[in-house]
């Protein structure tokens, strides 16, 4: 989620390299009424804009999965399975 930043800011290509990889961008909404280019060009490519703090909840409700009863099934990974 971007929230504020500037036009020289890191974020830019960060936010680019999250949608190639097919990963949720959101806005907040101050920062997606500025009149700014590359923010309208994300918004293109999939980038969201959450309104309030009930859109954040309910993207964080579609992104995480709710938890289970299940216990967690964790396997030990050695060395010698990457070589």
């Amino acid at each position: 989620m971007i929230v504020e930043v500037g036009e020289s800011s890191g974020v830019v290509p960060q936010g680019w390299e999250a949608l190639r990889l097919g990963r949720p961008l959101f806005f907040w909404k101050l920062l997606a009424e500025k009149d700014i280019r590359w923010v309208k060009e994300m918004m293109k490519y999939g980038a969201c804009v959450l309104r309030n703090i009930n859109d954040l909840k309910r993207a964080m409700r579609e992104l995480v999965p709710p938890p289970t009863d299940e216990p967690l099934k964790l396997s030990l990974v050695g060395l010698s399975d990457f070589i």
